[in-house]
């Protein structure tokens, strides 16, 4: 009898702790997005071919051997609609464009891209990658969404023995783009 209980309060535990996480809504980056706990705000002003831009990003890190991920984070850059814009894009420019911020966001952490597959999210094409870095002691997860004149990026930091694990799903899943 003592075994049925256990289980009933073990399985009560973690529903309730796989089910506490927090929406997090941004007005200015239209989107809502679930996390662990509600994400700190960075603001970092980036020099590209494109001029200088503006990259918003939101994150919560974990903690290595008690979360699921020891990162979960997304941003958003506004390009310049006469420069960067998905509508403007064909198949082949889009792909390219998604290649080169896999490799930016590679290269800045000295990782290597070990996968990468086509995504579709609310009628955008958009593109999933794996990096690993730290020489293999850990693994992001990156998905990359164009739309219109602004990249959307969320991504997930996990240690190899729990990459692609149920919380990094419902964190891409969550992933909601607000109307205007």
């Amino acid at each position: 009898m003592k075994l049925p209980i256990l289980l009933l309060v073990f399985t009560s535990f973690a529903f309730t702790t796989i089910n506490d996480w927090e929406i997090f809504q941004s007005e200015a980056g239209k989107f809502q997005i679930e996390m662990p706990q509600l994400p700190a705000y960075v603001s970092k002003v980036l020099d590209t071919k494109n001029g200088e831009l503006t990259m918003n990003a939101f994150m919560h890190e974990g903690e290595a051997e008690v979360d699921d991920n020891i990162l979960y984070m997304i941003s958003y850059i506004d390009y310049p609609e006469d420069q960067v814009n998905a509508e403007n894009m064909d198949k082949e420019t889009l792909v390219k464009f998604y290649e080169g911020s896999a490799k930016g966001a590679a290269s800045s952490m000295d990782g290597k891209i070990t996968a990468e597959a086509e995504v579709e999210v609310f009628g955008y094409e958009g593109r999933n990658f794996r990096i690993d870095y730290l020489d293999g002691q850990a693994i992001m997860r990156m998905q990359v969404i164009l739309v219109k004149n602004r990249i959307y990026a969320l991504q997930t930091v996990a240690l190899p023995d729990n990459d692609e694990n149920a919380a990094q799903n419902r964190f891409f899943n969550s992933f909601e783009l607000l109307n205007d």
